[in-house]
């Protein structure tokens, strides 16, 4: 019992040095990569940090069926390529309804919440850069006229392609493009980054 008790405490004393080293060689890598410009502290990243932005946008499609969207993002960009988030916002959805069998016609207006996750991904770091963004989420409308107050449910996916133009360090606007599975086919907006 004695033995293997040493034979632990040994192993754990030289695991622990071994750590000890590996941490001394590491610090000792990163210092020197450090002063030699290589490697750069998280705080030092270009363009990483949080970021909010409000956008306007809308969805359309023939046979009158549209959709106006304002939504606030908020998110954290970890480079000048990067950016994961999710939005909020509040929408319009109208759809007009054409019978052929008796020639009627049923309007619908309703008002929604999105809610969604947003992954957008820049291809380069300059002041004009183009990305790519997918929008995954969901968004509950209620009819406005309506008497009862059941809502319908809608499944979000947003992929898009749009360009950011870096005014400066505080204005970002952005514009996009893309396909949309509610409130229309094609949707396109625009956005501001502040």
């Amino acid at each position: 019992m004695k033995k293997s008790l040493l034979i632990l405490a040994l192993f754990a004393l030289s695991f622990a040095g071994l750590q000890a080293h590996d941490a001394i060689k590491s610090d000792t890598v990163f210092m020197v990569a450090n002063k030699r410009g290589v490697m750069k502290n998280l705080k030092e990243i270009e363009g990483r940090g949080y970021c909010n932005s409000v956008e306007l946008s809308a969805g359309v499609m023939p046979k009158d069926l549209y959709n106006v969207s304002a939504v606030m993002v908020f998110g954290y960009r970890f480079n000048k390529y990067i950016f994961l988030g999710g939005g909020v916002g509040l929408s319009y959805f109208h759809e007009t309804n054409h019978w052929s069998w008796d020639n009627s016609t049923n309007t619908n207006n309703y008002i929604g919440i999105p809610v969604f996750v947003r992954a957008k991904f820049n291809f380069t770091k300059r002041r004009v850069s183009p990305y790519f963004g997918i929008d995954l989420g969901g968004a509950m409308f209620w009819e406005k006229d309506a008497q009862d107050v059941e809502p319908y449910g809608y499944f979000l996916f947003r992929p898009h392609i749009g360009i950011d133009i870096n005014v400066s360090d505080k204005i970002k606007p952005y514009i996009m493009l893309g396909g949309s599975t509610y409130g229309g086919a094609l949707f396109f907006g625009a956005g501001c980054k502040f």
